[in-house]
């Protein structure tokens, strides 16, 4: 009887320790309220509809939602007044997260000059941009740079009636004023790693009715550029200079 009794007790005192194991285990995998933390969230700019390229953000296509803090990604716009109106670089898609590197702050670009910009996004409106090549000479010795305002000066030579019949002299003036460089040198090249060639291409910005006169310089006339004084924005009246002016101005005689 003291043998079965001891062997009982044995059993027992196994099976609670199997049981309580069990029970520890059980309550281990279940989820335990009191401990769980709570996902930290940021409030970031979505897009709710699809918004195409190059086209001011509308306020009704994006809104915001909270994200994981942790999944937030870097440059993310966290403000939708930081988007509206902004130019898109690319298409943005429903649910995708706003970055500061997908847009463009037109008025903060055109106040760049171009450096680092797509052209399109920094001409104001009414505006175009008109490049034109220049030498050593007609660039003013690679003395002009972006921002420069330049006068536009023409050579060409004009028909004139006479009695021995119709004769050609050379005129030259002042044709435009005050003229803006948006920027010197090829614009997909950086301009630290383009080289100092004898020819180079010079982009304007102008009204579209200096465009046409600047494309019918380039193609008709000798032109050449003369720089201006930072600030100087004074347009002057010139008179043209050809044969007789030049006779008359500095007495020009035969012997």
């Amino acid at each position: 009887m003291q043998r079965s009794a001891r062997l009982l007790i044995v059993l027992g005192f196994i099976l609670a320790i199997v049981s309580a194991g069990a029970t520890l285990f059980i309550l281990r995998r279940q989820p335990q309220g009191t401990n769980v933390q709570p996902v930290e969230t940021a409030s970031v700019v979505v897009a709710f509809q699809n918004i195409e390229a190059h086209v001011p953000v509308p306020p009704d296509a994006i809104g915001v939602k909270e994200w994981p803090q942790d999944s937030v990604p870097p440059g993310a716009i966290l403000n939708p007044a930081d988007a509206v109106g902004k130019l898109t670089r690319s298409p943005i898609f429903p649910g995708q997260i706003l970055l500061s590197s997908m847009l463009i702050d037109k008025k903060v670009e055109e106040t760049r000059l171009g450096l680092g910009s797509d052209a399109s996004f920094i001409i104001p409106k009414g505006k175009v941009a008109v490049a034109m090549p220049v030498d050593n000479i007609s660039g003013v010795a690679g003395a002009i740079q972006a921002g420069d305002r330049v006068d536009v000066l023409v050579s060409m030579r004009l028909q004139e009636d006479t009695a021995q019949g119709v004769t050609q002299k050379p005129a030259t003036q002042l044709a435009l004023q005050d003229i803006e460089v948006l920027r010197v040198g090829s614009w997909n090249i950086p301009s630290n790693q383009q080289q100092n060639q004898q020819q180079q291409v010079i982009t304007f910005l102008v009204d579209r009715q200096q465009a046409i006169i600047l494309k019918s310089l380039r193609e008709n006339t000798l032109v050449d550029l003369a720089l201006r004084a930072a600030g100087d924005h004074e347009e002057v009246k010139t008179e043209t200079v050809n044969e007789d002016y030049i006779i008359r101005e500095f007495d020009v005689r035969p012997r």
